[in-house]
C-alpha cells in the first residue's frame, strides 16, 4: 500500500487538497476523504461545488453515496465500509454497483489519530480494495511519516519531497 503525506503551511489549503484529489479522480480513483467531523464534512463539500473545475463528489449524508466518485465524509473509514451493505440494501432501486475505494485521504488530523491510522495502515488492519492512503497535514507528524512513505511539503508554490536520511 502506498503512504503519503503532505505538508502545507498556507491557510487555504482547501484548494491544494482539491486538486490532488482532482487529479486522482482523473486517474480514475474512488477517493473517500476523511474530515474531523460533520461539520468539516459539509464546509468541504460546499467549497467543492464552488471551484471552476467539476469535481463530482458527495456526502455520508447524500442518498446515493455509494455512487459517488468522492465521498467526503466525518465517519471513520472503517464503519462506513461496515455499514456499506445496509446503504446498498436502502438504495435498492438504483442498478449501478459501486467501485471500491482505492485511496484514502485522512485531512487535518490530530496526533493520536494520525499514529493510530499509521499503526492500521502499516500492519493491514484497513478492509477494502485500498492502494493509498494520503495524510494531509497532520499535526507535526513529519518524523514519524517519513518512516512509513513520502512527505511532501509545500515551499510558496512548489511541492518538495522531504529524502529520507540514510
Amino acid at each position: 500500500m502506498k503512504i503519503t503525506s503532505y505538508y502545507t503551511e498556507n491557510e487555504n489549503d482547501v484548494k491544494y487538497i482539491f486538486s490532488l484529489m482532482h487529479k486522482l479522480y482523473k486517474l480514475g480513483k474512488r477517493i473517500y476523504l476523511k474530515t474531523n467531523n460533520v461539520v468539516e464534512q459539509e464546509v468541504l463539500s460546499e467549497l467543492f461545488w464552488k471551484f471552476r473545475t467539476f469535481l463530482p463528489h458527495g456526502t455520508t449524508e447524500d442518498q446515493y453515496q455509494e455512487l459517488q466518485p468522492v465521498l467526503v465524509s466525518g465517519m471513520e473509514f472503517e464503519d462506513y465500509i461496515a455499514e456499506k451493505p445496509k446503504a446498498a440494501e436502502s438504495n435498492k432501486d438504483c442498478n449501478q454497483e459501486h467501485q471500491a475505494f482505492s485511496t484514502l485521504i485522512i485531512y487535518r488530523h490530530p496526533n493520536q489519530y494520525t499514529e493510530s491510522m499509521i499503526n492500521k495502515v502499516s500492519g493491514k488492519d484497513i478492509s477494502g480494495s485500498l492502494s493509498e492512503v494520503i495524510f494531509w497535514n497532520p499535526d507535526q507528524h513529519k518524523n514519524r511519516m517519513m518512516l512509513v512513505g513520502k512527505v511532501w511539503i509545500q515551499q510558496g508554490i512548489n511541492w518538495v519531497e522531504l529524502k529520507k536520511a540514510d
